[in-house]
């Protein structure tokens, strides 16, 4: 049913976008603890992770599901994004326990209906208290980098999934256990292999950046993993680099800036299916009604941060090096980080973004 869910979750672009379960139109009645699932051979161990995953009466349906919904990269190019805002429905008086979101990179084959396998946990945020507030709901303010990526080369998919993590046996899962949607279930929680928790630990060297086949041990090797019915009632806010506000997209899409002297260092991936050459802008960023005005006609000379032509092949990924004007120079003297706008123009077609730029 993963596999499914994330073919469909694609099909839409976005470039802010909540997906997930609709918190408000669900009810949270699990009595259900990671404890619960700890037993027989997970004897001893502490804390669980879950995610929902499709509908199992109706498996087009992705509305609830937790993949991240990004655009197709095989068809839009590789694609990179932030989870900022979480939001969870717990079940009346249930108790408040401690517990994380991770982000978790999952691996298939394009053409393959087999179960995809998971690779590796990307990020987790801090520890925080399943407690609601005033409006019976949890919010939790994150900064997760998520992406979605395609290799030609063997036909495969990394893409990642939003999963949270119960890190007692005794806190409810926050869930509506009367769904007709399926959850993914892990014992123990996952944990980014930094830390030598038991996902990966750490990635073999032979799995790193691999494709989708042939990588070398077992990931479950010390993680027991099931599904159950029942949906999470996770919901979350995801921004995707390189879109227009309206969710538009363009010729291409933008990363992770870094900053080199007083250059900016940005990669560009081209969307298109011919070669992507043009300008590249960095604007400052005045808010949404200035910023649409600024774009759509030429921009003051202090508003310009820095420029560049690019010329990226079909398809591909290049990092673009923007020299910063005085103004941009100035601008990243006065603060560690500063918000941008950034244009792309190829022929009469622009991208536009918003990125943050840091200094050392």
């Amino acid at each position: 049913l993963l596999v499914i869910a994330f073919l469909f979750a694609l099909a839409s672009p976005a470039g802010a976008v909540t997906f997930g379960s609709d918190v408000n139109a669900r009810t949270a009645n699990s009595a259900a603890t990671c404890g619960d699932f700890n037993i027989f051979q997970y004897a001893g161990r502490v804390g669980c992770s879950v995610y929902t995953t499709g509908n199992i009466s109706n498996p087009m349906d992705t509305s609830a599901t937790h993949v991240i919904p990004f655009p197709d990269p095989r068809v839009y190019g590789n694609q990179t994004g932030t989870i900022t805002q979480v939001t969870f429905k717990t079940a009346p008086g249930a108790p408040a326990g401690p517990a994380r979101l991770s982000v978790v990179e999952y691996i298939r084959d394009a053409y393959s209906t087999a179960n995809p396998a998971l690779a590796q946990d990307i990020a987790d945020s801090a520890t925080f208290t399943m407690a609601p507030g005033a409006d019976g709901l949890v919010h939790v303010a994150t900064n997760l980098p998520a992406r979605s990526l395609f290799n030609a080369s063997d036909n495969s998919y990394r893409y990642d999934v939003l999963v949270l993590s119960m890190l007692d046996n005794s806190t409810p899962i926050p869930a509506d256990m009367n769904s007709q949607f399926l959850s993914g279930w892990i014992s123990p929680y996952v944990d980014i292999p930094s830390t030598n928790g038991e996902l990966t630990v750490p990635l073999p060297a032979d799995r790193q950046g691999t494709g989708c086949c042939g990588f070398g041990p077992n990931p479950f090797y010390a993680i027991g993993s099931w599904y159950a019915q029942g949906e999470v009632l996770m919901q979350a806010d995801l921004t995707i680099d390189g879109k227009d506000d309206d969710g538009t997209g363009g010729p291409v899409t933008f990363g992770k800036p870094r900053v080199k002297g007083n250059k900016v260092i940005l990669p560009l991936t081209c969307a298109l299916d011919t070669t992507c050459a043009g300008l590249l802008q960095l604007l400052r960023n005045t808010g949404a009604a200035a910023n649409q005005a600024q774009i759509g006609v030429a921009a003051k000379k202090s508003s310009i941060y820095g420029r560049a032509r690019f010329s990226i092949a079909a398809r591909g990924t290049k990092s673009v090096k923007i020299k910063l004007t005085t103004a941009g120079k100035k601008r990243l003297r006065k603060r560690k980080s500063v918000k941008m706008r950034v244009k792309a123009t190829v022929g009469g077609q622009t991208s536009t973004g918003t990125i943050t730029v840091k200094r050392k």
